[in-house]
């Protein structure tokens, strides 16, 4: 008989990264990041390069979870020089349906985007967990990103965040497994 994990992966997620319960009556935000390092102790420091990203010979993937393991770190590993090339390319080859045709919208969307230049926009993410539940051609695949963003190069703590994101993996064609929904949780 095969145990699912996927309440305790949810609930180790919620833990890890704070159940996000606050005083309801509480009016004040978080400080913007620039603020909240310049009222620290905290240093920027130069943000962390992302290693080689996957780039499949193929669409798709083996697995529903090498699918959803790729395609995460893909989408939260980029930089202002890459991102739309990463969008147009490597996501597009491991999605399909609606999600491929957004993420090549956003890529051509992305190409004409100024903004990450004159920012010079990054997102460094690592994955934390994975949690591949069902049977059959399609299947719901859990995944926890550290991510930490940065702007000019540099980063700080308040810059980083974990999210939950709720994927759907389906098998098509020749044994192939594509994305076709990645969405953050909560």
């Amino acid at each position: 008989m095969k145990r699912r994990h996927g309440g305790t992966l949810a609930l180790a997620a919620v833990l890890v990264s704070g159940c996000g319960i606050g005083d309801p009556y509480n009016d004040e935000r978080p400080p913007a990041p620039a603020e909240a390092i310049e009222r620290s102790d905290e240093r920027p420091r130069r943000a962390e390069p992302s290693g080689p990203l996957p780039r499949p010979a193929t669409g798709g993937a083996p697995s529903p979870r090498a699918a959803v393991s790729l395609y995460a770190r893909a989408f939260s590993n980029w930089s202002w020089r890459d991102v739309a090339e990463i969008n147009g390319r490597v996501l597009a080859a491991l999605s399909a349906g609606e999600l491929r045709a957004l993420v090549a919208q956003n890529a051509r969307d992305l190409r004409e985007d100024i903004t990450l230049r004159r920012e010079r926009t990054a997102n460094r993410g690592e994955q934390v967990a994975i949690d591949v539940q069902g049977s059959g051609p399609e299947r719901t695949v859990w995944v926890v990103l550290r991510e930490t963003a940065s702007a000019r190069g540099l980063s700080g703590d308040s810059d980083t965040r974990v999210t939950v994101y709720r994927a759907r993996a389906r098998r098509l064609g020749e044994r192939r497994w594509y994305v076709t929904a990645f969405e953050p949780q909560g």
